[in-house]
């Protein structure tokens, strides 16, 4: 039924009014325009204090759900949580986590940069774990998703992507996800059901900083075999 030119086809059980006729002039985006905005595109760690609509998250969550998923399973859920005292919850008990690692493994938490995120909260009183965000974004997967964590990841790049439509930015918060696995008073306080798994945590928001050129990367590392 997609792919006929003629419309013909009908699908017993999607209907045709289910899946809309591709709009071509809105993928007229060229090669160039693509590499422009995934090069233009930064993990945002500094926002403005302003909250994010919640039929915008809504909206891009919409489009996010257009992401792969092993065998089209289907089967990711979301969690967006924007209040702001419990996102401080989170902050203070990522510095609890940070207080902790570095007493039992000081080697890793030095690796990981802890005791200066510890000691800028100590004077700035800003906490680098949580930062500013205005919201935080979840995906979650059944602990039976084969390829769980990448149908996450692939999710909120979408997202990622499609935010800065509407002028949002967005950073993957990799502390939280951590926590997730191995530290108690997170696992708690997230609330992730013992069914499902949560691999994915965005931090979203209005960006407080405007950038003006595009950042190197490495060259790719490729082998032709």
């Amino acid at each position: 039924m997609a792919a006929c030119p003629t419309g013909s086809l009908q699908h017993r059980d999607i209907p045709a009014e289910n899946c809309p006729p591709i709009q071509r002039d809105l993928l007229k985006i060229t090669t160039e325009q693509y590499e422009h905005i995934f090069r233009s595109r930064r993990s945002v760690r500094y926002f403005k204090d302003k909250p994010v609509p919640r039929d915008l998250i809504t909206r891009l969550i919409e489009i996010s759900r257009y992401s792969p998923t092993g065998h089209n399973n289907q089967n990711l859920e979301w969690i967006v949580i924007d209040d702001a005292e419990e996102l401080r919850h989170f902050g203070d008990v990522g510095l609890e986590w940070m207080r902790t690692t570095l007493k039992e493994r000081p080697e890793f938490a030095e690796s990981m940069g802890f005791s200066r995120i510890l000691k800028r909260w100590d004077e700035e009183n800003y906490n680098e774990i949580i930062r500013n965000t205005p919201a935080l974004i979840i995906v979650q997967a059944p602990n039976s998703a084969g390829v769980g964590f990448v149908d996450c990841i692939s999710a909120l790049t979408y997202f990622d992507l499609a935010s800065r439509s509407v002028g949002l930015g967005c950073c993957l918060n990799g502390f939280i996800y951590l926590m997730s696995t191995s530290f108690a008073p997170m696992k708690e306080a997230l609330k992730i059901p013992e069914n499902r798994k949560a691999y994915g945590f965005l931090m979203v928001g209005y960006p407080k900083y405007t950038y003006q050129r595009l950042p190197p990367r490495n060259p790719p590392n490729i082998t032709w075999r």
